[in-house]
């Protein structure tokens, strides 16, 4: 077969969206991606759109929440923004799945609620399909980024992370003083025992440091250890030991959520892209062996910064039920 416009037979890509390199696609912008989808629904017959719950591309003012576990105050606040009106059933099952990840079986009721809204709601369904849940990681997050697109802004003081409700507010001291209960109405907790953490010198120190300066939620060690294989990166093929050892390291983070495990990872691509080296970014996924080896094969000096590793490990390291391409992954690292 011959393409109409260029003369040429057809070409079957053999690449995946892996493997493509980055600098070959077209650039949008913000605006045009959404703008795209509406021109796309706008052809569809008027009687097969549905009306659905979508996040749309992160607008500005609207801070991401990754937490799971959710507040039933916040929830309640954020559900009364999101009317279930005849919505489709992707869209009920997805925010019956987040309800029940934020507050688990405390949020049947709600989700009851809510279902009965539409028409077309069964009791009897809608109670059958809520013990069918098995939410993993969708929860809170979705129901209150869907709210705030939709112009719900939380209450000042509402706490919204349902992992830190039973914990003194990190603002306790200053909304005590500005409502005149004084001081002794912050009980701040005790300070656990830490270690001694040895922040380096030079290019890897400041790096740690601004990281440091710049998190809401200071995570040294996690700031540390991202600093460490950022320069690394950045040395790769140019420095080595007498022994022949290179900067090659590989760094595990461990927190709980809404820790703020990503800002080191956000620092590190902002200053990779102000310097330059973007080129040296592999990305926070790996789809395939062959999509590792050419990534390397483009930039031998590369920095992948893997998100969720623990279920990337588990999935590359499945012989048995990961496909083969996954697999190779783990033997290719």
């Amino acid at each position: 077969a011959i393409h109409p416009d260029t003369g040429e037979p057809y070409a079957w890509p053999e690449e995946g969206l892996a493997d493509i390199d980055i600098a070959s696609l077209p650039e949008i912008d913000e605006a045009m991606a959404p703008a795209f989808l509406e021109e796309a629904v706008a052809h569809l017959p008027t009687d097969i759109r549905q009306r659905s719950l979508t996040v749309a591309p992160t607008s500005k003012g609207i801070v991401p929440f990754h937490g799971q576990k959710g507040t039933r105050p916040a929830i309640r606040s954020a559900l009364a923004q999101l009317p279930n009106e005849e919505l489709d059933y992707d869209s009920w099952v997805r925010i019956g799945m987040a309800l029940k990840g934020a507050l688990g079986e405390d949020g049947a009721s709600l989700f009851a609620e809510w279902s009965a809204e539409a028409k077309k709601n069964d009791p009897a369904t809608t109670a059958k399909s809520w013990t069918s849940f098995r939410p993993d990681r969708i929860g809170a997050g979705t129901i209150y980024r869907l709210a705030m697109e939709r112009g719900w802004q939380p209450e000042i003081g509402m706490i919204l992370d349902g992992e830190l409700q039973d914990d003194v507010h990190p603002a306790a001291g200053l909304l005590a003083r500005l409502t005149g209960q004084g001081d002794e109405a912050a009980t701040l907790p005790e300070t656990k025992p830490t270690f001694d953490l040895l922040i380096p010198d030079g290019l890897v120190g400041d790096l740690t440091r601004y990281m440091i300066a710049t998190a809401r939620r200071p995570q040294p060690l996690l700031s540390l250890g991202a600093s460490l294989c950022a320069i690394g990166a950045l040395m790769g093929r140019l420095y080595r030991t007498e022994s022949n050892l290179r900067s090659n390291l590989y760094v595990v983070g461990i927190a709980d959520s809404g820790s703020g495990k990503n800002h080191a990872r956000e620092i590190v691509n902002e200053v990779f892209f102000e310097a330059g080296l973007a080129n040296h970014l592999g990305g926070n996924k790996i789809a395939s062996g062959a999509g590792l080896l050419t990534a390397l094969h483009r930039q031998p000096a590369i920095l992948f910064q893997i998100d969720e590793f623990g279920m990337f490990l588990s999935a590359a390291a499945d012989r048995r039920r990961s496909p083969r391409h996954i697999t190779e992954i783990l033997d290719n690292m």
